[in-house]
């Protein structure tokens, strides 16, 4: 009749010329664009029942507390991302000081709503919602997260890929910066876990590459229901924080890997959930004390064995999941020969980063170039744009003849930037052609000692190298690449002049390294 016709076209296309995906059904069954007015109620039954029918292949359950706004985008962000693989969705609300049914209304019969009888942990939610679902596989998701298009497909694509797989989670960013909030938990130096690379840019070659970790944040993973329940779930004593960490220690128990999958973004609003605590809050040490007890094992440090890696892949351009796959005598040649590669790592904040790192990186950096060529690159970024970092999360800046290659124009607007990004303290150290000296040396008709390669190609094109073309090659560029053109030449007292009239305290013109070429400017600016 036409109330189930139009029951099942609106949950599945809603627009009466063009059906188009609305709400999940769990798919749309229509091949083509057709008018609705010519397909029959017995067309759509035939479609669409053997579909719902089926159990949904993944079971998203979504514990909730209070903050309805932050669930309704969660849930929005759902489905308005669809994706091939079918699901469910299972709120379980944890004694909000509200009626969730009334609020969920508009989403029946998409989401499916159970009630806590009292306030209780997070893991108990978890495990509550997984028993009522009936999915292959259950996706615990944190309520204060927003999915992105695509973000289901590749966790169950990497899942189904290896039965020795038990856990998958996806790379999670702060929403307003894109920044990296988890990539893969990793343990310091205290045995405490921390997020590997946090508040980096996205698109940091190192956190784009699969990693196969001890643990990852419970926000959003992916998992076997038969698996999770088989290992028990969640274990109820954490008090919110732990839990995520003690249910992939009992994978790693059983042999299974749990892996973080680079191909899927998630949003996470970090701390709305729980609010944010510190190391000394009284539940953290609780959790704490009861992972050690249980698994001190896994609890070692392993976050040099990250940092070494990204060191490692950086410079040689191959990528490993883990330190361990790495050929002994590759890891022999790059381990540190002295000290503590995480006091080392720029990767570690506060960070040291090299912009404009170019065709001769600097080691102990992270290499930010425009080319995307360019050796060593960590992170693809034109330095006309602002740098991808937050304010105060760099302490060191390199800018090895680089602030040549923009105009005049928006170097003052670059020295701002740098820094913007620089903490209190933190250090710019610059290097660029010194348009006195070039002066100085071509009026007294003099030449200085340049690359071979420079020297040569002169020699070739004009017969012998002149003060006037030895000038061209300082003020214009020796190398022939794009983007390596120069576009202003400072003298070094204007150049200082530029540093402290954006703010910064100190500036002062000294060596600071090695010459990359006679007569540049070197140049120290302290926050």
């Amino acid at each position: 009749n036409n109330s189930i016709y139009s029951d099942i076209i609106c949950r599945g296309c809603h627009h009466r010329q063009r059906p188009l995906p609305a709400f999940f059904a769990p798919q749309c069954p229509w091949e083509t664009v057709k008018c609705m007015e010519e397909i029959s109620s017995e067309s759509v039954l035939k479609k669409l029942l053997p579909l719902l029918e089926e159990p949904p292949k993944v079971s998203i359950v979504i514990p909730h507390h209070n903050k309805y706004d932050i669930l309704h985008n969660c849930l929005t962000s759902l489905y308005q991302n669809l994706c091939q693989t079918s699901f469910e969705v299972i709120v379980v609300d944890n004694c909000s000081p509200y009626d969730t049914s009334e609020k969920l209304k508009a989403w029946h019969p998409n989401v499916k709503l159970l009630r806590n009888e009292k306030m209780s942990v997070f893991s108990y939610s978890c495990n509550k919602g997984v028993h009522a679902s009936s999915g292959k596989y259950v996706l615990l998701l944190n309520d204060d997260t927003t999915v992105t298009k695509g973000w289901l497909d590749p966790l169950v694509s990497l899942l189904e890929s290896d039965p020795n797989i038990g856990v998958v989670g996806p790379k999670l960013l702060y929403p307003e910066s894109n920044l990296i909030q988890h990539v893969g938990t990793v343990f310091n130096e205290d045995s405490i876990g921390e997020h590997l690379y946090r508040l980096l840019p996205h698109n940091l070659k190192s956190a784009n590459q699969l990693r196969y970790f001890r643990a990852l944040t419970g926000a959003c993973l992916l998992l076997r229901r038969e698996e999770y329940l088989s290992v028990g779930g969640l274990d109820e004593i954490f008090r919110f924080g732990g839990e995520d960490t003690d249910l992939c220690f009992k994978y790693l128990e059983k042999r299974q890997k749990v892996v973080y999958c680079p191909n899927s973004i998630v949003y996470h609003y970090e701390g709305y959930a729980r609010g944010r605590r510190t190391l000394d809050d009284p539940d953290d040490i609780f959790n704490r004390k009861v992972l050690f007890d249980r698994w001190k094992k896994y609890l070692s440090p392993d976050i040099f064995d990250y940092l070494l890696l990204a060191e490692i892949e950086s410079v040689t351009g191959q990528t490993w999941p883990q330190l361990q796959y790495v050929p002994p005598d590759m890891l022999k040649k790059h381990a540190p020969k002295s000290g503590n590669v995480t006091e080392q790592s720029p990767y570690r904040f506060p960070f040291r980063i090299e912009i404009g790192s170019g065709m001769n990186p600097e080691p102990g950096y992270i290499h930010i170039d425009v080319m995307e060529n360019a050796p060593r690159l960590d992170i693809q970024h034109n330095i006309i744009n602002p740098l991808p970092f937050l304010d105060s999360t760099v302490e060191e800046v390199l800018a090895n003849h680089v602030i040549e290659h923009v105009s005049w124009r928006l170097l003052p607007l670059i020295i701002r930037d740098i820094y913007r990004v620089l903490t209190i303290g933190g250090k710019a150290y610059i290097r660029t052609p010194n348009l006195k000296f070039i002066a100085e040396q071509y009026i007294a008709s003099n030449i200085t000692k340049e690359h071979p390669n420079d020297e040569g190609e002169l020699i070739k094109l004009y017969t012998k190298i002149t003060p006037g073309l030895w000038a061209n090659i300082k003020l214009f560029s020796g190398q022939d690449y794009p983007s390596n053109f120069h576009f202003n030449c400072m003298d070094p007292e204007d150049l200082r002049e530029l540093f402290l009239k954006n703010e910064f305290s100190h500036v002062s013109i000294k060596q600071f390294g090695r010459e990359f070429s006679p007569g540049e400017i070197q140049l120290i600016a302290i926050k």
